[in-house]
This record gives structure tokens, sequence and C-alpha cells, in this order.
């Protein structure tokens, strides 16, 4: 069987053959593109110029007048803007989150091509909206009607609210608009509106290219469906859509949903391509119900042999969550792995310093006094520890055997290392230069220790760097007082989503990747772990301003939309494949409810496949517990001896040491003969051993 993007590869040789430089392709994703050009390159037998190859956001960037704006950036705009409308003192670390919120449903508008004055209008005569409404269908305009009829903010604190702020969301969208487009700038949804608008307004798009491919979409937003119209009107466009008839000819599925509008409108190509994938190639399909998300990847293993060690197999993550347990559970024959998923950042040691650092910042007391906690984090931090272990050992004994709760910046200066760290800053405006030079630092240092300072770590200290200094950047730009819980959170925050991609060679090997990343990729073999109903359509979360009445009401993406996406993103995904494994958790805990996703039921309940179910777990056998018995020699006794002669011997029985005998002999033994004592903590506040020797001590004087 061919996949997609080789079908792709051959129809375009045959159809444009030496002509392919004039042609351009476009694709939902950039992964999609990079494998194309390896079936290309398999299909062409004598040397040609390649085609263009586009996502369709480089595609629409390309063709705008705008520059893509930095997302942080525009949060900070929309701080601005904010706090000039409404007069407030709202900080913005608690504005930070809404501002995200707010970017995104900016995004849907703009891509939309809704009207923002519409969409915010406070709408109290209900007969108002038929007339203010009158471009909108009977069904929308009736949405809307009943979203306001049911809405009373004199009725409860949280409505006036909400009024309050919906009242300022088209002036601040106006404004925020105004500004980036003087700076030629945008988001992108903005960049999107921007070339829609262009063509609406009869302008000539100038484009370089005889024919356009547009091959693998599935949900298209407005913006794009003006463009994909203008490449039709100009007799430019080529619709190669993936699906199977299994799901599109079925009028109610919703893995269906979109394609059907889009067949309808956009008339595919009329080639040999098979779409009853389905239907016709016989599947091994497998469910495995397994008893925790560590599990899952314990149990990959027995699904991957050395022939899965090439692009062929991919294993999908609904939760990415598992991306590093998975990694340390592949067999020893998957010598090749692709990751398509960046690491973590907030999950590296280099951050987990700098959110001691950080703390130690925030909770210092009075001129240079350091909280204990804070100190002892970065002394015993790993990177500290191995540069400085001759300081750093002596130093957290000292600390705890004296309980220095706050510690001087006097004591912290052993070398240039303790005294960059542990110094006091006059302003938290100072925080990125701060970490900056820290990190600067550490790479300086390590680098003189090849054996120490691994490629992987100073990759995650330099893209570490790279953000704090974009923040740095943009705080620098700006005239925000930030206090120390806030640029505390805002580094964490900043931080929170960012990863670092994985340098490898994205067509071979194993292929480990997100449920996004297959848009447009077949495999042979697909194993996909976490098939919950809460990872995968997901649970049902929708971080907006815009209610869900009016979103309907004005076409805008809904709940709904996104589990339509995602149940066409599986079944695409498993149309072509031979053998299918579907893993998930069926442990409840917590928010997990370990029920098992909708597409799994409609495997099992459907006819069509053949679904082999399986429960998997571990046998797990109680150790015997092996009693710990001390005999009781010459040394032991001896020492016993002295606690049975006088007082002037130096050893006598304590009522503690009497009951700590009764509670538990073994304990007896290890506290009173053995001198076995716990390591030695500071403590905050006086606790009852302390409190307990100052009153014999003073009751001694």
């Amino acid at each position: 069987m061919k996949y997609f993007l080789q079908e792709i590869a051959q129809h375009i040789v045959d159809a444009y053959g030496s002509r392919l430089k004039d042609c351009c392709v476009v694709f939902p994703n950039r992964r999609a593109g990079v494998f194309f050009k390896k079936h290309l390159a398999a299909c062409i037998t004598q040397p040609v110029w390649a085609p263009a190859v586009y996502t369709i956001n480089d595609l629409v960037l390309k063709l705008s007048d705008y520059q893509r704006a930095d997302d942080l950036e525009l949060v900070f705009d929309l701080y601005e803007l904010y706090r000039e409308l409404s007069k407030s003192n709202e900080s913005f670390d608690s504005f930070y989150s809404w501002g995200e919120i707010i970017l995104a449903d900016f995004n849907d508008i703009d891509k939309y091509l809704v009207d923002p004055a519409d969409l915010f209008q406070n709408i109290t005569d209900l007969k108002a909206i038929e007339n203010r409404f009158s471009y909108l269908t009977a069904e929308q305009i009736d949405v809307i009607r009943r979203f306001w009829k049911n809405f009373h903010p004199e009725k409860g604190n949280h409505e006036e609210k909400f009024l309050e702020l919906w009242q300022l969301l088209h002036p601040i969208y106006s404004r925020l608009y105004d500004r980036l487009s003087k700076k030629r700038s945008g988001y992108e949804g903005m960049i999107y509106k921007n070339v829609a608008n262009k063509i609406r307004n009869n302008a000539d798009l100038k484009l370089p290219f005889d024919k356009i491919i547009i091959a693998g979409f599935n949900a298209l937003n407005e913006c794009e469906k003006v463009l994909f119209r203008y490449f039709t009107s100009n007799q430019v466009a080529e619709f190669i859509w993936d699906y199977d008839d299994y799901y599109v000819n079925d009028q109610v599925h919703e893995a269906g949903r979109f394609l059907r509008d889009n067949i309808r409108e956009f008339a595919p190509l009329q080639g040999d391509f098979p779409h009853k994938n389905l239907e016709t190639e016989k599947k091994a399909i497998q469910v495995i119900n397994v008893p925790s998300n560590a599990s899952q990847a314990r149990l990959l293993p027995r699904y991957l042999s050395e022939e899965d060690n090439s692009p062929d197999t991919a294993v999908v993550l609904a939760d990415e969550g598992l991306l590093m347990p998975v990694l340390h559970s592949l067999p020893g024959e998957i010598t090749d792995v692709n990751i398509t998923m960046g690491y973590p950042v907030n999950e590296t040691p280099v951050y987990s310093l700098v959110e001691h650092v950080v703390d130690l910042q925030s909770n210092k007391r009075g001129a240079g006094r350091f909280y204990h906690k804070d100190v002892l984090s970065i002394l015993n931090h790993p990177y500290v520890m191995r540069m400085h272990a001759e300081h750093c050992r002596p130093l957290v004994s000292r600390i705890q055997v004296q309980n220095w709760i706050y510690i001087s910046e006097s004591h912290l200066r052993d070398n240039p290392l303790f005294s960059l760290i542990f110094h006091q800053l006059s302003d938290f405006r100072e925080l990125p230069d701060y970490l900056l030079q820290i990190l600067e630092h550490i790479v300086r240092s390590e680098s003189r220790d090849e054996n120490v300072a691994t490629s992987l770590e100073n990759e995650f200290i330099y893209q570490l760097y790279i953000r704090i200094n974009r923040l740095k950047d943009i705080l620098g730009s700006r005239d925000v007082r930030l206090t120390a819980p806030t640029m505390n959170r805002l580094i964490r925050k900043v931080m929170m989503n960012s990863r670092i991609p994985f340098a490898g060679e994205p067509l071979s090997g194993l292929q480990v990747m997100g449920i996004l990343e297959t848009r447009v990729l077949d495999f042979r073999k697909v194993i996909i772990l976490s098939m919950n109903e809460d990872k995968i359509p997901g649970s049902g979360k929708n971080y907006s301003f815009i209610p869900h009445h009016l979103r309907l009401g004005f076409k805008l993406p809904t709940l709904e939309h996104q589990d339509a996406i995602y149940a066409y993103y599986f079944y695409r995904l498993i149309q072509r494949a031979e053998e299918v494994v579907l893993m998930y958790n069926s442990h409840s805990e917590g928010i997990t409810t370990g029920e098992k996703s909708r597409f799994l039921y409609q495997l099992i309940f459907d006819p069509l496949f053949d679904v082999k179910e399986k429960v998997l777990g571990f046998n797990i056998s109680a150790t015997p517990e092996k009693a710990v018995e001390i005999v009781c020699d010459e040394k032991i006794a001896e020492k016993l001896k002295k606690y049975s002669a006088s007082r002037d011997n130096g050893k006598f029985l304590s009522p503690s040491a009497l009951n700590t005998y009764i509670d538990c002999p073994l304990k007896f033994y290890f506290r009173y003969l053995a001198d076995l004592k716990e390591p030695d903590e500071v403590i905050d506040e006086v606790d009852p051993l302390v409190f307990g020797n100052l009153l014999h001590h003073a009751v001694n004087l």
C-alpha cells in the first residue's frame, strides 16, 4: 500500500515533470513537507528543480504585509491597554493568564472573520438582534438571542464583572490592532485576516507559482477558505484531500464533519487516490487495558521489535507527559529514535537551579539575609555541588549544626559562584541579568571539564539562556513595575510551556510523536498511548472569554469543533496502518477517570473492525519480611551493664530511654547502644526536644 505522501509525490511528478519548479505544495504542518521531499526524491528519475514546499502559516506570512509578533510582547501590549482603559491596578501577574486567553480569542475572531464590533456588542434590546445581525442565518440569530435573553447582570456579581470585561474587549481589540498595524506586525489571526482583506479588496497577491497543490487539510478557518477560493478563481489550485469513505460518506460521523464541506466546495483531484482503506484493508487492532500511566511505558517494549527500528513505526503519545517514561522504556534493539516533541524546559536540572535562585531572592529577609531552605537547595544542587563540593559540604553541615535559619551574605563568599548567587538584588528588574550571569558562569566553569559538561546539559543551559534573554529585552522596553512574587511567577509561566527541540534525523528510526504531529503522515504500525477520554479528544475545557452560545452564533470554534478535529486525526492515522495497538490507563485517580476514549468504543462496537481486547498488568508478589535481630555479644552486654551501674559512670536510664525500650527494643539499641542519630536539620521553631534541653539546662543552673 502506498502512503498518502507517496501518492502526492508520484502524482506531481507525473503531472508536472520538468515544470515542478513552477509548483508550490502546501501542507498543514512542517513535518509533512520533510517526508514529502523524501518520497519526491524517490519518484524523480532525472535532475529537476524541486517544487516549493510551504506550511499554510508560512504561505500566509509570505503573502501578508505583516511580520509575526512575539506572544509575550503581545500579552504586555494587552496589559497596557487593559490598564489604560479600565483604570485598574491589576498586577501583570494576575493578568498574564487573562492575556493569553484574550489573545487566543482575538486569533479566533480574525481567523473566522467575525466583526468584533458585533461580537462584543452588549445587546439589551432583543428585538435589535435581528436588525443588527441580518447577515447571519436564522439559526445563528436564535442562538445569540437565547444567550442575551438569559443574561441578567443585575442578578449576580459574576455576570456584572463579566459584562465589565466584555465591554472593554472591543476597545482593547481596536487599539491593539491599530498599534500593531503601525509596527507592521501582528498575531497569527491578524496576519491571516490581512491576507483575506487584501483578497476581498481585489488586491493582486502576485503569486509566484503556476500551480498550488493544497494537500492534507481538514478543518478550515474562514481566512483559509477565502484564500483557497482566490486560488480557485485564478485557476492555480489543486486540492488533494486525505480521507476515507468510511467516515466521509457517513453523514453523522464526526471525523468527516469538515471534509464533507471541503469536498463539496473545493473539488478534489480525480486520480488514483483510493479512499476505502478502512473498509478493504484488514488491520490487526489491539486495545490494551493497563493499570497506570507508568505501566503503559513499561509494557511498550512488548509491542516493539528490531524491525520497528524504522520510520514506518510510530509511538503516538496522546499524553505528552509520558515522553520521558517512554524513552527510558525503549528496548535495546531500538537504536534510532526520532522525537518530534521537545524536552520540557521545566524538567531540566538547570531550570530547577533557576527556580531555587529565584526563590532565594523572593524569600530573603532584610539586608542580604537568605532563608536556609533556599540556600541549602542551591548548595545541594548537582551543578553547584559538582563545581564546588569542597565548599558546599562543610557549609551545609555548618548551617545544619548551628541551626542557622537565615544566613548572611558574609557567610556565603567562598568562591565566585557563591558571590554571584548570594547577593541581594536592589530591584527585581535586575533578575534576568542576574540569572544570565549565573548561567554564563556555569558554562565557563564546566567547559573546562569535558567529562562533566555534556553537550545535552549545555543545550539545556543555552535554551534557557535565550528565553531569559528574550524576557529581559521585553521588560527593558516596558514601563511595568514588577514585584518579587510577580517576577517569580512570570519566569515560571514563561518557561512552563517551553520545550527544547531534539536534534536528529526525522526520516529514520522509530517515530515518537504527539497526536498533532501525525497529520498527513502514515505508518505501517501505530502504537497510541493514553487512549483515554480525558486525553483524546480531551477533557472538554474551553479557555475563552467568549461564551459558548456566542461562539455558536458567530460560527467560532467550539468544543464540538475540537472533538471533530481529534476524531479525524485518530481515524486518519489508522486508516492506512496494518497493525494498531491502542493502550489506555484504566486506573481512576484524582482527575483521571480511567475511562477509555469514545474512539475505542466506536472501534469495538463496529462490526467492520476485528478488535482484540486485552488486560495487562504486572505480577506483584510481596517480598517476605526479614526480621531484624541483633545478637547480644560481649560488646553489647558491656554497654548494657553501664546502664545498671551508678550514675557516676555517666549512663542511666532516662524516662525517654525507658519509654523507647518499652516501645521498641530495636530502636533503643540503635539510638542508645549503637549511637545512631538522625541527621541534623535546621529547625525554624523551638520543637519539644530543644525546649526540653533548654528547660533541663535552666533547672541545672
